[in-house]
């Protein structure tokens, strides 16, 4: 029977918010009036110009801006719900669906190397500092029963993941045996790089294999059309139009407006690995085909060619692949005789 290994970052945020209520409260600076949401959204709209707020100013001669309110985030457990049942039954029911025989996770905690690399823009900046009440409790409760291990070495759970799954598959390919295959569990698409077995426990039925130099796919029979893939190619895709969730955007220096359906339009036709990194050669000269003089998201006075903030990029989204891998783009594209 095959092994298991969790992202267990992703569970255990899940299951923090999932054992939790959570709405905002705001309160006018001038009149002290209070007023409780559900989130943000509701109070000003996704994109602040909506919401509540709108309604609310439409019948006003002077509208309230958002400025003129304090907003406090609110947490408090659900009565009766267990901790320990939901991520049990979180836990092991992925097991028994895949016929694990045994199985472990990964926790991370804290910056990792790629919050001090990050120059342009600060690394996961967008993300809510917001925690689940419960999060040190659910991280004990993996760690005595579901054989959670910590992130080591500066390194991200994901990194980990990939390590395991890289070395896994490189056996698994050897012997094609059962007792060798190692399943990935997360639903981070940032593993989509990365060789091996892959299942998303949100998405998927059965697991996926992941090899090679792969494929991306432009899917319009969905709520939205929708860039995916898989292999080197989806972090070829990642490299040009980055990574919203994570914070880093490879066109944000250049100023130019840069989405899903141009990375797709530059890359679609490349059949090989080095028609692929050209195409990302000559996306990144035509954004930056000067030195750029810019401030680090920290205040740092930089400068950088394009190919120092391509590097940047590549670091933002590669997965390692071994403790120490210090894959670059640049050692890419000169082993592979692209031109540059």
């Amino acid at each position: 029977m095959t092994r298991i290994c969790f992202d267990y970052d992703t569970i255990k945020y899940a299951v923090g918010y999932a054992v939790e209520e959570r709405h905002i409260v705001c309160t006018h600076k001038n009149n002290g009036g209070q007023l409780r949401f559900a989130n943000r959204t509701e109070f000003y709209g996704g994109n602040k110009k909506g919401g509540w707020l709108a309604e609310f100013n439409t019948e006003r001669d002077s509208p309230h801006s958002i400025e003129e309110y304090t907003i406090e985030d609110v947490q408090t457990l659900k009565q009766f719900t267990s901790i320990k049942t939901m991520l049990d039954t979180k836990v092991n029911g992925i097991v028994k669906h895949l016929q694990a025989r045994d199985y472990y996770g990964y926790i991370g905690r804290g910056k990792v190397f790629r919050h001090d690399i990050a120059t342009i823009l600060e690394y996961k900046g967008g993300r809510s500092g917001i925690k689940p009440l419960s999060i040190d409790i659910i991280e004990d409760l993996l760690f005595k029963h579901h054989n959670a291990r910590l992130a080591t070495d500066n390194l991200e759970s994901d990194d980990w993941l990939s390590i395991d799954s890289f070395s896994a598959f490189k056996e698994w390919n050897k012997t094609k045996s059962q007792k060798d295959r190692l399943i990935c569990v997360t639903p981070d698409k940032d593993h989509l790089q990365v060789e091996g077995h892959l299942f998303n426990a949100d998405k998927m039925v059965l697991p996926m294999t992941i090899k090679g130099f792969g494929s991306l796919e432009w899917k319009e029979g969905m709520s939205k059309p929708t860039l995916t893939g898989k292999g080197r190619m989806w972090l070829y895709s990642q490299l040009v139009g980055g990574d919203q969730i994570d914070n880093w955007k490879p066109s944000f220096l250049s100023g130019k407006g840069w989405g899903d359906v141009a990375t797709y339009k530059v890359l679609a036709g490349c059949k090989n690995d080095k028609e692929a990194l050209q195409a990302i050669v000559d996306t990144y000269k035509s954004w930056y085909p000067n030195p750029v003089q810019y401030v680090s998201w920290d205040g740092k006075p930089m400068v950088k060619n394009w190919l120092e903030i391509a590097d940047e990029n590549w670091q933002m989204g590669y997965m390692k692949r071994w403790v120490g891998d210090d894959t670059m783009f640049s050692k890419v594209i000169e082993k592979l005789g692209v031109a540059a």
